[in-house]
């Protein structure tokens, strides 16, 4: 429904259908919803996208993408129900025609939902396991070797970085009948709030990998837009498939498998690998001539692995049909990675399709056109070879590399000190600080008990004309190699603006204060009561909180009336300070 009050004006029937779709409408809002109901709002809020029913899309894909089309997303596929055993898992001839399309025009990539067939036994010869544990239903274009595929989960983010969840039961899942990693990764599918087709206003819930593959076909255009700010220029599709396989958040410990691929799509993370680059994350896109090889020198970092990661567009391979289960490698092109250190030789991750529950493990892969390698612990250098196997059907095949975990500069960030306030009066403030081995700077600020600001700066001073005369302020300042690549905060430094006095209150004072007093929604504390238990006590002699004190100790809950702050002392015993709340 493109008048829905979510999509309208943004929404266009590209081939003229006029069929009302419920599924389509959702599958819309996931990416594209602007966020009337907060809930709803899709990957690209203020985002633009053409819409078609099924009917000749090879044909109307290529013609987009020979204009420019970047990402298709396909949440339809073929029914399980209506199709020979051999099919499932199988280079049929739609799996290579769509490669053929990638193939033709590099910067384009198709993502597809895998499908929700898992557990119908629709497949009655699985490549592994019984038709009822449901390995090996993967069909169509989620079997092509250049698509992204992706699988619903029931995600639980803890922070941005780690997240814990299982695979819906229903989503459809590996091996191909070649091996290959196939779902590529996940997203979360679980009760997405989206809009209806039962009326413009209208709302409701939908799950199944038709609303995870719209999640990670928006993030792709967000790391898209955001490689073009960074002047990395348009990323090929085989780079914009490798950052997030590459940056991808593992959920079933080390390594891909054949339910989840590679993890969950994760955008944060692939923003940070961008905003490291040139600095501990490299992206780099090459040819190979035929018979070449490349090689390079890593230094590793050392307090994070070292991963290295090789994505590329192959050649359409040749269709299979009427076998079941037969093992004909897809692949035409087939590069390697390599490290090695020492005499030591490390593999990319492989799976072994006859045992599609086993973790992976370091091997010779000679089915995927992506590769990775993670070394753990690593330490000192190491050098990277990429060549190829057997013969290219061109002179040259171009490829991405992605590495992380590995110095691209001399730039060493250092934790800034000496934090203080050099001048102020009523209408600005100066801070500074000690060179930190680098000339830019991030200033995290806030008035006490708001929301977090960021100044980019370049030198080790800042002038602020922005700040509330009178307020209480919180600073922490990081040493930045890049966007991405920086150093611990700064010991935090809390003022009061005021121009009587450039005292920090929690930087350099003795003994134990207080601040404000009478208190309001927060308690501040010097820096000689950092990190200590403290409780609060009201006048009748009861514990009414109690705690860490990290700095500021948030009183909002508490009743007007007279307090005392007891804070546990190096000899364990208990230092007081009265204080009101207003």
């Amino acid at each position: 429904m493109d008048s829905h009050q979510e999509i309208s004006g943004r929404v266009f029937q590209w081939d003229q259908s006029t069929d009302l779709d419920n599924h389509t409408t959702q599958v819309a809002s996931v990416l594209l919803a602007q966020g009337l109901r907060s809930e709803a709002q899709g990957m690209l809020p203020q985002g633009q996208g053409r819409v078609y029913d099924w009917n000749a899309d090879k044909l109307e894909v290529a013609e987009a993408a020979a204009e420019g089309l970047r990402i298709s997303n396909h949440s339809y596929g073929i029914k399980s129900e209506n199709v020979p055993d051999w099919y499932f898992g199988c280079y049929i001839a739609a799996s290579r025609d769509w490669d053929a399309v990638m193939y033709a025009a590099k910067n384009y990539l198709l993502v597809n939902a895998a499908g929700n067939s898992r557990g119908l036994a629709h497949n009655a010869e699985p490549l592994y396991g019984t038709p009822q544990e449901g390995f090996d239903e993967l069909l169509g274009f989620s079997v092509s070797k250049n698509s992204l595929t992706v699988g619903s989960a029931r995600l639980e983010w803890e922070g941005n970085y780690s997240v814990e969840g299982s695979l819906n039961s229903y989503s459809t899942i590996g091996p191909t009948d070649d091996g290959r990693i196939k779902p590529d990764l996940i997203s979360d599918g679980t009760l997405l709030e989206a809009a209806s087709a039962n009326g413009n206003q209208a709302y409701g819930t939908a799950s199944g990998t038709s609303m995870a593959a719209p999640a990670v076909s928006g993030g792709l255009l967000l790391l898209q837009e955001y490689a073009q700010e960074l002047d990395q220029g348009t990323l090929s599709a085989a780079s914009l498939k490798g950052l997030a396989l590459h940056t991808a958040t593992e959920i079933n410990g080390e390594g891909p498998d054949y339910q989840m691929g590679w993890g969950a799509f994760n955008a944060l993370n692939g923003i940070h690998f961008l905003q490291q680059l040139n600095y501990s994350s490299a992206l780099l896109e090459e040819n190979l001539e035929r018979g070449g090889e490349h090689r390079m020198t890593l230094e590793a970092i050392g307090d994070q692995p070292l991963r290295v990661s090789i994505s590329w567009t192959d050649p359409p391979g040749e269709a299979q049909r009427l076998v079941a289960n037969k093992p004909v490698a897809a692949l035409i092109h087939d590069l390697d990675i390599r490290l090695y250190q020492n005499g030591q030789e490390f593999q990319p991750w492989v799976l072994n399709r006859l045992a599609a529950e086993s973790p992976a493990f370091p091997g010779d892969n000679r089915v995927d056109p992506y590769e990775q390698i993670e070394v753990f612990d690593p330490q000192g250098s190491f050098e990277l070879v990429v060549r190829h196997k057997g013969e290219l059907l061109e002179e040259v095949q171009t490829y991405s590399l992605l590495i992380s975990g590995a110095r691209f500069s001399d730039c060493r960030p250092q934790q800034p000190r000496n934090v203080e306030v050099l001048s102020l009066d009523s209408q600005q403030l100066t801070l500074a600080w000690s060179s930190a081995g680098t000339d830019q700077y991030r200033i995290a600020y806030r008035q006490l008990g708001e929301q977090w600001q960021y100044e980019e700066v370049q030198g080790n001073q800042h002038r602020f004309d922005n700040l509330s005369f009178g307020g209480f302020y919180e600073f922490q300042v990081y040493a930045l190699c890049g966007l991405g690549y920086g150093s611990n905060p700064s010991e935090p430094l809390v003022i009061h603006y005021q121009e009587d006095s450039l005292a920090p209150l929690s930087n350099g004072t003795t003994g134990p204060r207080i601040f404000p007093n009478p208190a309001g929604a927060f308690l501040m504390t010097s820096v000689s009561m950092a990190d200590k238990n403290y409780q609060i006590v009201n006048s009748a002699g009861t514990v009414v909180m109690k705690g860490k004190n990290e700095g500021s100790i948030n009183t909002s809950l508490l009743s007007s009336g007279l307090y005392f702050l007891q804070v546990k002392t190096e000899g364990d015993d208990w230092a007081a300070l009265k204080f009101y709340k207003e």
